[in-house]
């Protein structure tokens, strides 16, 4: 039997995560990278009450992982770093 646990107490709550989505969604096409979204979500979360759930506006990383898992960044890898 396995001892893995069957959750992480560090991942990202779903609300946040379609907070995320949704945000990216919501703004134009110039304006919807990672940091851009970060910013919004520090509005909504103030707005929301986030921290009273115990939740924080996730890293601009996080954010990136979160849309690159939802298939909305195009891989380029061509650009070099």
């Amino acid at each position: 039997m396995s001892r893995r646990p069957l959750t992480s107490r560090n991942a990202t709550p779903e609300p946040v995560r379609q907070a995320i989505i949704t945000t990216r969604g919501e703004l134009p096409a110039h304006e919807n990278g990672a940091e851009q979204i970060q910013y919004r979500l520090t509005a909504l979360a103030l707005e929301q009450g986030w921290h009273e759930h115990g939740w924080r506006v996730p890293a601009r990383s996080t954010v990136h992982r979160i849309l690159v898992g939802a298939g909305l960044v195009t891989p380029e890898p061509g650009k070099r770093p």
